[in-house]
């Protein structure tokens, strides 16, 4: 079940978070490491929709569609999921 301001997509995965200060005008961010289409990504606290507000496909970097704004806080939320039988009971 999710909770209200998290996506449903957070429910029984364990993820990993990365945030960092953008520059002014920057449309990509480098070095990360996710999976592509378990990734979500927020500008100032705003989940961005994928392919429409920007591209991560590559699983080690992330497009903008829109520059960002100098000082705009992007967190990167990278998903990992896993399958029951790899856990205690």
């Amino acid at each position: 079940m999710s909770y209200i301001g998290r996506s449903s997509k957070l429910f029984q995965r364990a993820y990993t978070k990365v945030s960092f200060l953008a520059t002014a005008g920057q449309t990509s961010k480098t070095g990360l490491s996710y999976t592509p289409s378990f990734v979500e990504v927020y500008v100032n606290g705003v989940l961005l929709t994928d392919t429409t507000d920007y591209t991560a496909t590559n699983g080690n970097s992330i497009t903008f569609t829109v520059a960002l704004l100098v000082n705009d806080e992007v967190t990167v939320v990278s998903l990992k999921t896993f399958a029951s039988a790899d856990h205690y009971t």
